[in-house]
């Protein structure tokens, strides 16, 4: 008999909404402050996803702490400042929040940004009735540790789906003894999705809402 799905746990930058331009944009201020090149959006997105600390020392070529921990301030403080109004929504989403939360689907957000842009963002799009809890990824935890800490605190349970785009995000609902959903519209490929074994792969949104309705 197929799992049900109590409850949704959503990924925000590839799934919810393209960060790509703000992003592109507040890494390059950073990459100026410190005298280095700037990159093109099309070099910052495929690895959009892992933690700015992970990205900065892929773009600077170092692993120097100081320097590093300097980039993600800079690039917090830009980011903070104007690059997250350039957040799109993808095509069909807000369609698809509107619908599940109708259906009373509980649904909360699991991001790597600090938990204050994240509410930004959502407020931003009109989404704060939809979600019950935004869990930021500033308070040091991976993201299999606080899907932990959300089951022991009683926000979901051992039902509930992870829906992300990239990798990390399965494997972090796998570690959490999750189910997951991977997502082809956002920076993820088919190819490193598939290869985390997601329980689902969803080509576009309103196949999310098919699928909730089919494990009520």
């Amino acid at each position: 008999m197929a799992k049900t799905i109590s409850s949704l746990v959503f990924d925000l930058d590839g799934t919810l909404s393209d960060p790509g331009a703000g992003i592109t944009q507040s890494i390059n201020y950073a990459l100026a402050r410190h005298g280095l090149d700037p990159l093109d959006i099309s070099e910052v997105i495929p690895h959009i996803g892992p933690p700015l600390a992970d990205m900065f020392r892929l773009f600077t070529g170092s692993t120097d702490h100081r320097l590093i921990a300097s980039c993600v301030a800079a690039y917090r403080q830009d980011y903070n400042d104007t690059g997250y109004r350039r957040n799109r929504v993808y095509e069909g989403i807000d369609h698809m929040l509107d619908t599940l939360s109708r259906c009373g689907c509980g649904m909360g957000i699991c991001t790597t940004k600090p938990k204050n842009i994240a509410e930004k963002i959502v407020t931003m799009f009109g989404w704060h009735t939809y979600f019950l809890y935004i869990s930021g990824g500033d308070g040091g935890l991976g993201k299999d540790e606080r899907l932990t800490r959300l089951r022991q605190d009683g926000l979901i349970d051992r039902r509930a789906m992870l829906i992300g785009d990239r990798a990390t995000d399965l494997i972090a609902a796998r570690k959490a003894r999750l189910s997951a959903a991977g997502v082809l519209w956002g920076f993820g490929s088919e190819h490193e999705l598939r290869h985390a074994e997601p329980d689902h792969l969803l080509s576009e949104p309103g196949e999310l809402i098919v699928l909730v309705d089919e494990r009520r």
